[in-house]
């Protein structure tokens, strides 16, 4: 019978295993000759390594993919870089544009920083950032041109500046309050606090017409600077070859089917053994890990491609829409996995075990090998956006085969039954589940060829694709932005005053650098501000300084000169930006970096001796220290509940609690007979789980003070159990549907529910995630004293409501069924049914199990 393994959990197979060291490329592993046969003729292996990227023939071939595609956007990025540079550079006599246009169009309009900032890895998420961050300066230099026109420039009075100060106030705030974009934030703030400074300085003001538009007016220029900067960086990934989201989709579509069948087949041949194979079992949880990593990928690829959708509809449209339904299958292929996977491990191997998987083994093979076939056709498919006449009949003789092998697994699967003489023991139930999960996995490579040949037929649509979760454009007061908008609010204003009057000499008056740039580094939390200023600081110093000093070594008026600042604009993007794209973790120094060296480089050359500017250094380092004591000090204050700013680890407590009463309405909702449907699956819990987890180990970071250490471990625990638990959960309400997406539960699934005895483990499921909400107080304790959890009659779980497992497995196995229609499946089997069910309650309650031994521990 299946046993609660107290040596292993879930968590060893989706990425916690020490023993395991998957790579990002894990489906490159020596499969024996047997399985590599199954796979070449399944058609995922050909003889040849192929792959889409243009920049691999540039090294070595077997060179990782993810980093060829990087270097060659940063190859594009530093000829753009350096053509852009030059032609600042260069002298006027020879130059292509005007002494005007040169200066005050490309450097003080930030077009470099501007395209360092915007560029990203795809063409649709660099169009969203672009057309994001020219709306902001777009909102910023209209509403300079309102203030001008409500205040004359000749205004100078005490009352005039005080009512400037306000509409600073005004605007500002609205900015970080409304539900903008955070790149329309950073460029709206930025520009307008720069244009204030300047309407505030009566210098400048003085010389400056703000009612005339030219060509060569400084809001014109400003708002061409960022069009060019950002349209620069939109080009940059369309040329020489699209980088578009929808490809990356593809291609990790088709890697995660192909580790889908491979870990098939290492599923089947474990169980197929007489004993336990640890080497297959190690394969296995490498490829576990490996797809619960590109799942994600895939779905935010698939959103990431919305604007390449918006921009050519016709072409895009049908691709994305594929990509979606194969993803949908893949998420329920790999939670299917991970329950047959836990079959595994739990697998005793008893004498009755050979017996049974001797009569279905070679139909569990075929099985695998028609499924295979039928997803390497279906995600071509996906791939072209279309199905030709050749594919179509390809695709329909496929259906053919996979249709009968599933019968057949069902055929082998009742002889194999009715020759065991313990074909009522609880020790065949995980035979039972492997069998029942192989039949639902053909079940869903049929059901996803069968709704594209119906979609390219024009029989019936596919579901479109789900939108981002967004809100209207209004006044957003939830707790964490809140926070969010009154720390920055802080931050920005306080810049504002120090620029406006100024210090002694390092720091002029009328100065809106500080401020600038405290809104282009706009922090969501509070938690890393240290570690985050500190990355911001090394970013813009070390790119002003380097930037300075290569122009001070090479920025002569003279050819040879050109050729080396040409070289070093391009060797300097080329290096910072593929270390910005391939190292997420050090990704904001590597952009600062690039768009600050190349804004000091890209200045045109003089033969004269050149003073290092340290402004720019100035302006950075006292923004910096402003915002990093405005977080200190509100860290540092125990503000009473009703004004608290929130924390971000105050925030990591309310997300976990959120989604914990989430996951525990599911579950019930679930196993409870009498309510009939089940929930469509989307990805709000996935991202609820990872807002939680950015929340936490921002939390990790923060500064506690006089509080207790943030309980790092036990979080993250609790978020793994949690995300175990969500795909145990999604693995029944597949079964309960019988694989229809939202659907009403099987008749046969709403029989086994209302046994007493599955009524008793329902309860004691419940009742545990109940009670183990309550133990998330736990997090909330700033001090170092014990809760008594362990005493307290709430957290006391109760084993008296637990029925014996031999007694539900007996009673489940001797219930009367109803017989298998003609055609049915295993998907139909009553017993089938119940035994998964099972199997995922005990699991279920394992889990719970080992949460609360860990709460109590950490106490």
């Amino acid at each position: 019978m299946p046993t609660m393994n107290k040596g292993g959990s879930q968590r060893d197979f989706i990425g916690l295993d020490n023993r395991s060291n998957p790579s990002e490329d894990s489906s490159s592993e020596m499969l024996s000759s047997e399985e590599e046969m199954l796979m070449k003729s399944s058609g995922w292996m050909t003889d040849e390594k192929q792959s889409d990227d243009r920049f691999v023939w540039l090294f070595h071939q077997d060179i990782n993919p993810r980093y060829a595609r990087n270097l060659g956007l940063a190859l594009r990025c530093g000829v753009v870089t350096a053509i852009v540079v030059l032609c600042a550079v260069v002298r006027e006599d020879i130059s292509i544009f005007g002494y005007s246009l040169r200066v005050d169009f490309l450097v003080p309009g930030n077009t470099l920083l501007l395209f360092a900032l915007t560029i990203k890895p795809h063409f649709g998420q660099t169009l969203e950032c672009a057309r994001s961050g020219v709306f902001g300066r777009f909102l910023a230099i209209l509403t300079s041109r309102i203030m001008l026109r409500v205040f004359p420039t000749e205004s100078k009075s005490t009352a005039g500046v005080a009512a400037m100060f306000v509409l600073i106030n005004v605007f500002v705030l609205l900015m970080l309050f409304l539900d903008f974009n955070m790149n329309t934030r950073k460029f709206a703030v930025a520009s307008f606090v720069g244009h204030s400074m300047k309407f505030l300085n009566p210098e400048v003001s003085a010389v400056v017409n703000p009612y005339r538009l030219t060509p060569t007016s400084p809001m014109v220029l400003e708002l061409l600077g960022a069009v060019l900067g950002c349209g620069l960086a939109v080009l940059t990934t369309l040329f020489p070859r699209p980088l578009l989201s929808l490809n990356l989709a593809g291609s990790t579509a088709t890697a995660l089917a192909k580790q889908l069948d491979e870990t098939w087949c290492f599923c089947i041949k474990f169980m197929s053994g007489c004993e336990p194979d640890l080497d297959t079992g190690d394969r296995i949880l490498k490829k576990l890990h490996a797809m619960s990593k590109q799942l994600p990928a895939l779905q935010q690829a698939i959103e990431n491609s919305a604007m390449e959708v918006a921009v050519l509809p016709r072409r895009f449209g049908v691709k994305r829409l594929m990509l979606q339904r194969l993803a949908v299958m893949l998420r329920e292929g790999y939670d299917r996995l991970f329950s047959v996977w836990n079959i595994c491990r739990h697998e005793k191997f008893e004498k009755s075990h050979a017996g049974f998987m001797e009569g279905v083994q070679d139909e569990l093979f075929r099985v695998v090998r028609v499924s295979s076939q039928l997803m390497s056709l279906t995600v071509s498919a996906a791939l072209d956006g279309r199905i030709s006449h050749q594919e179509r009949d390809a695709l329909q003789a496929c259906l053919d085969d996979a249709i009968a092998a599933q019968k057949a697994l069902t055929d082998a699967f009742e002889r194999a039954k009715a020759a065991n003489p313990k074909r009522a023991s609880p020790e065949l139930i995980e035979e039972r589940c492997l069998c029942f999960h192989s039949c639902a996995s053909v079940r869903m490579a049929i059901s996803v060829a069968e709704d594209f040949l119906q979609h390219c037929a024009g029989e019936r649509r596919l579901d479109p694709v789900p939108p981002k979760p967004c809100t209207p454009l209004g006044i957003n007061l939830s707790p964490g932005h809140l926070s969010f908008a009154i720390r920055n609010f802080a931050t920005i204003m306080l810049g504002v005053v120090i620029g406006y009057y100024g210090f002694h000499k390092s720091l002029p008056r009328y100065n809106p650098g500080i401020a600038a740039t405290s809104a282009l580094l706009l922090s969501t939390f509070t938690g890393s501000a240290i570690s985050n200023s500190l990355m911001r600081l090394q970013g813009v110093v070390l790119g002003n300084i380097f930037g300075q000093l290569m122009y001070a070594m090479f920025a002569s008026c003279h050819i040879v000169s050109y050729f080396l600042v040409g070289s070093a604009a391009f060797f300097w993007s080329v290096e910072t930006l593929r270390v910005s794209f391939h190292v997420p973790q050090v990704a904001t120094v590597a952009i600062l970096l690039n768009g600050f060296g190349m804004t000091e480089l890209g200045k045109q050359c003089t033969e004269r001796w050149v003073e290092p500017s340290m402004v720019q250094i100035i302006n950075t380092c006292v923004a910096i220290v402003v915002g990093l004591g405005v977080d200190l000090v509100v860290n540092a204050l125990p503000l009473p509940d009703g004004v608290r700013v929130d924390r971000a680890s105050t925030q990591a407590v309310r997300s976990l609690k959120v989604v914990w009463t989430s996951f525990g309405a599911s579950v019930a909702s679930a196993l409870n007979p009498d309510e009939l449907e089940t929930r469509k699956h989307s990805m709000r819990f996935a991202l609820a789980l990872a807002n939680a987890e950015q929340l936490g180990q921002e939390a990790s970071q923060e500064l506690r003070y006089y509080r207790a250490p943030w309980k790092t471990n036990l979080f993250q625990n609790v978020l793994t159990v949690l995300t175990s638990m969500w795909m145990c959960l999604s693995t029944l309400e597949h079964t309960a549907s019988g694989g229809v997406e939202g659907g009403n539960k099987l008749p046969g699934y709403v029989r086994i529910m209302r046994l007493p005895l599955f009524r008793q483990l329902r309860e004691e499921i419940v009742q545990k995630m109940d009670d183990i909400g309550k133990m998330f107080d736990m997090f909330s304790n700033e001090h170092e004293r014990a809760l008594g959890m362990a005493d307290s009659p709430s957290h006391k779980l109760s084993k008296s409501k637990r029925p014996d497992l031999d007694v539900v497995m007996k009673e489940l196995l001797e219930m009367p069924g109803v017989p298998l229609p003609a055609g049915a499946t295993l998907e139909s089997d009553e017993h089938s049914i119940g035994c998964v069910l099972l199997e995922g309650c005990m699991q279920l309650l394992k889990e719970l199990d080992d949460l609360r031994r860990s709460f109590l521990q950490e106490e």
